[in-house]
C-alpha cells in the first residue's frame, strides 16, 4: 500500500513538468503572442516568479512592450495559465 505522501510527491512532480512544458511553449510561441514587429525587437529571456523578462533592443520598444502590457499577459494567460503570469519586466539592452 502507497503512502499518501507517495501520491502528493507524485502530484507535484507531474505539475513540475507540466509548468516546465508549458514554459518551453511560451518561448516557442512568443513571435505569435507578441506579435512579428515587437518580437522583432522584443526577446523572452526568462520568467521569472510569474513575470516575463522581456529584453529590448532600442529604449522606444521598452515603450511599445509595455503599451501591449495587458495584451501580452491576457494571451499568455489564454494560452499558459498553468504559468500564473502576472506582471512583465522590460529591460533594454545596448548593443554594439
Amino acid at each position: 500500500m502507497k503512502k499518501a505522501s507517495d501520491f502528493i510527491d507524485i502530484l507535484v512532480n507531474s505539475y513540475q513538468m507540466d509548468k516546465h512544458s508549458a514554459s518551453i511553449n511560451l518561448f516557442s510561441a512568443w513571435r505569435s503572442i507578441a506579435g512579428e514587429d515587437i518580437s522583432s525587437h522584443a526577446i523572452l529571456k526568462d520568467i521569472e516568479d510569474g513575470v516575463l523578462v522581456i529584453e529590448v533592443d532600442h529604449p522606444g520598444w521598452l515603450q511599445l512592450v509595455l503599451l501591449q502590457k495587458k495584451k501580452i499577459i491576457s494571451s499568455v494567460h489564454k494560452d499558459f495559465p498553468e504559468l500564473n503570469i502576472r506582471d512583465i519586466r522590460v529591460t533594454h539592452e545596448r548593443r554594439r
